[in-house]
């Protein structure tokens, strides 16, 4: 397909980690999943059981 050349690595367009859990929490108040907390830091582990290992 015409232009399919754009799209055949998906991977490259993928955020750092660092970046991923900094955007995280924010992310998940935006979609409702987690009420807005007020602290200064946070893990995704915190925020995501995916991420909380259990």
């Amino acid at each position: 397909m015409i232009g399919s050349k754009e799209y055949a690595d998906w991977s490259e367009q993928l955020l750092p980690w660092e970046q991923v859990e900094a955007k995280l929490p924010e992310y998940l108040v935006e979609v409702g999943l987690r009420e807005r907390v007020t602290r200064r830091r946070s893990t995704a582990a915190n925020w995501c059981p995916c991420c909380a290992g259990g």
